[in-house]
């Protein structure tokens, strides 16, 4: 058989189907109140968790605002009669040297 006689055969075979069911709104409404209640107390947990962490930081926060008001109250004496220059705004950078840290470093 010669070979200018061989040509591609390509053939392609589709077969498509839709299927289509309307459910009711009452069964979907269902199964969605169930999820939430499996969810639910989850949800509720990371609030609860949500609410000690930011009372544990504003704690903190009033913790830090007494050490420096008695540390002042300190120094009050010490620097009484002294000329006291403020550090500028823009020269203080963040220290970072731990999460959460209160640390002022003075850019030089």
């Amino acid at each position: 058989m010669p070979d200018d006689l061989i040509s591609p055969i390509k053939v392609i075979i589709e077969h498509k189907k839709t299927i289509s069911e309307v459910v009711p709104e009452d069964v979907t409404r269902e199964k969605a109140a169930r999820w939430l209640d499996v969810i639910s107390p989850v949800t509720e947990w990371c609030g609860l968790i949500g609410n000690q962490l930011h009372d544990k930081r504003r704690l903190l926060r009033l913790e830090r605002e007494a050490a420096l008001y008695e540390l002042a109250e300190k120094l009050k004496p010490k620097l009484e009669g002294k000329v006291v220059t403020p550090i500028p705004a823009k020269q203080l950078i963040p220290n970072g040297s731990s999460p959460g840290s209160a640390g002022v470093a003075v850019a030089v």
